[in-house]
């Protein structure tokens, strides 16, 4: 069974702080509190992601739907397919308020299932770089 790819992410349209965390250079060494960088996307972008999602779904499965409701269920279901990981991760970070788990652990938890799945690994500075590189509009 091959592997279910999805199209890229568009960039973050804006950059928030997260759960506070130690952190450490590359060779394992303290480098003090860091905190964790939370990407936030336009809303028209993420409509555009999905529609994307959802063609490439309806492609891979070959369906070829004339009648509306079908093919509204086919599109809920892609949708929900697209975006399960993240949900999947959000749900289990309301899990563990509920249980009274250590709240910036469970975010912690649920921001790194969140990031790897958008491909979105912080490297130091990398941001900061690229946003120091942009002309100011």
């Amino acid at each position: 069974m091959s592997e279910k790819t999805y199209p890229a992410l568009p960039a973050p349209t804006c950059t928030v702080m997260g759960g506070e965390y130690d952190a450490f250079d590359g060779k394992g060494r303290p480098m003090g509190k860091a905190y964790e960088k939370i990407p936030c996307f336009d809303t028209e972008k993420m409509h555009a992601f999905a529609d994307q999602a959802i063609a490439e779904f309806m492609q891979r499965s070959g369906q070829y739907l004339t009648n509306d409701l079908t093919r509204e269920a086919a599109l809920a279901q892609a949708r929900e397919e697209a975006l399960a990981p993240i949900t999947q991760a959000i749900r289990d970070y309301h899990l563990a308020l509920d249980q009274r788990q250590h709240g910036g652990v469970a975010e912690a938890k649920a921001m790194a299932i969140i990031c790897q799945y958008l491909g979105l690994r912080w490297i130091p500075g990398q941001e900061a770089a690229r946003r120091a590189r942009k002309t100011p509009s």
